[in-house]
């Protein structure tokens, strides 16, 4: 990851960025710990740098992402986050993010479509 993040991220956020190279990766830890903070730099970076087509986030609720994810994202980057409520997706930079609630087994329909490059949080 390149030392521009350093004023923005702890070292530990660096190394968890740096060292999120799965298919899947989950972050945990104490609440207000800089999870989500960390998680969403490693996502942008994979938008940049990641194959083309729809990506997916999930959350457990919609709401959840209404709350954290998107108030975040549009502190981080301003008005380049287009966020449609009604369609429940996120536009950033051309691609296109569909935001999905999976609280529990019922989401699997939800689920069902897709076929997108990452899945985040």
């Amino acid at each position: 990851m390149s030392t521009d993040f350093a004023n923005f991220l702890s070292p530990k956020q660096i190394r968890s960025i740096n060292e999120s190279t799965a298919k899947i990766n989950i972050w945990e830890g104490a609440v207000r710990s800089g999870k989500t903070y960390a998680s969403l730099w490693r996502f942008l970076k994979e938008l940049i740098h990641g194959p083309s087509g729809e990506y997916v986030m999930l959350a457990k609720t919609y709401g959840s992402f209404r709350k954290s994810i998107i108030p975040q994202l549009e502190r981080m980057l301003g008005k380049d986050v287009r966020h449609y409520v009604g369609r429940q997706q996120i536009v950033l930079w051309g691609k296109t993010i569909h935001l999905i609630g999976a609280a529990d087994e019922r989401a699997e329909a939800s689920l069902s479509f897709v076929c997108s490059s990452l899945v985040v949080r």
